[in-house]
């Protein structure tokens, strides 16, 4: 009999979204799935959709999390999950009918712990690809550092993974990380994992524009904690001679982070918020910077973008500004 998956949906007032998120699921190619809705207390239809498509797919099941935030709605799945694997899957979001078949394939043939495939990013304006891989490593057994190489290092989401559940039965979502709790999440999972395999064929869909996106929302508490994290997950990785995942770890939790912002932006969290990426990015030596500016597998444009984080952070958003000023 075939390896059962269990995939784990949070989900808050998606009414406009679920639909095309669960009929992705259930038409899956591989059908040994145990799909686990949890509802964060939806006030709009979110609840009776779910409940409409459990009544046609015995593979659904739904429970309510009264406590809202996707770190408690995960760890209420992972606690009712029985499957041999563990997936995850935005309640926004949609997924290639073949995802989990082709993840399943290569977690058997290369007898690995973990897959994480590549995604599209979806925006109003387009359509792309959302992580540059390094192509030497894909489609090859992982272990070790190499892992956070060519990894963590380009990743800090766990929507586009599959991992055996043995490797991460005791391991939950920090429910006081209120954004960022995928990095922290992917992080420790990788810390346990003995080997791992990349499969780069684009295989999630994320849509990334949604009103109401933790990635969109106004800097605040949340926000300074994801920089927290980010802080930690560098020391490690510093620790472990990763000087160049470090980096790279950092430049993209800065940008997600200063994409919030304008030169001038009326926030009382602002100052704070720059002043903790100042501190991120003073950690890192000379060597540290020397051996990241030498690894091939990061692309001019993000080194150029550490150079000036590297300077001042306050100097990245105003060339951001002139920039987008140019574009228009």
């Amino acid at each position: 009999m075939s390896q059962k998956i269990s995939i784990i949906i949070p989900v808050y007032n998606l009414e406009e979204y679920i639909a095309k998120c669960l009929d992705s699921v259930i038409k899956q190619t591989y059908t040994n799935l145990e799909i686990i809705i949890i509802d964060n207390n939806s006030s709009d239809n979110t609840l009776e959709i779910c409940k409409k498509y459990a009544q046609k797919d015995k593979r659904i099941k739904i429970f309510s999390q009264p406590i809202k935030g996707a770190s408690n709605a995960r760890n209420l799945g992972l606690e009712n999950a029985t499957g041999d694997y563990i997936g995850f899957v935005d309640g926004d979001d949609y997924i290639d009918e073949n995802m989990y078949q082709l993840m399943v394939d290569a977690l058997t043939e290369f007898n690995t712990d973990f897959v994480i495939c590549n995604a599209y990013i979806i925006t109003p304006k387009e359509t792309k690809v959302r992580i540059q891989f390094n192509q030497e490593k894909v489609g090859k057994v992982l272990t070790g550092n190499d892992i956070f190489e060519n990894i963590f290092s380009k990743s800090g989401v766990i929507w586009n993974t599959l991992t055996r559940r043995k490797t991460i039965e005791d391991l939950m979502f920090a429910a006081n990380i209120g954004y960022g709790e995928d990095q922290l999440f992917l992080f420790e999972s990788l810390k346990r994992i003995q080997t791992a395999v990349i499969l780069d064929k684009p295989l999630y869909y994320y849509l990334c524009s949604r009103e109401g996106s933790v990635v969109f929302s106004k800097p605040n508490k949340d926000s300074l904690g994801f920089l927290v994290v980010t802080d930690e997950v560098t020391n490690f990785l510093l620790e472990n001679n990763l000087a160049a995942s470090a980096i790279s770890r950092a430049v993209t939790s800065a940008l997600e982070i200063l994409q919030k912002f304008t030169i001038n932006y009326d926030n009382p969290y602002f100052e704070e918020h720059l002043n903790k990426i100042k501190l991120l990015f003073k950690k890192f030596t000379l060597s540290n910077s020397i051996t990241f500016f030498k690894d091939k597998s990061y692309s001019f444009k993000k080194k150029i973008i550490y150079w000036v984080l590297k300077i001042s952070p306050r100097l990245l958003l105003f060339l951001r500004t002139i920039y987008k000023s140019i574009k228009k």
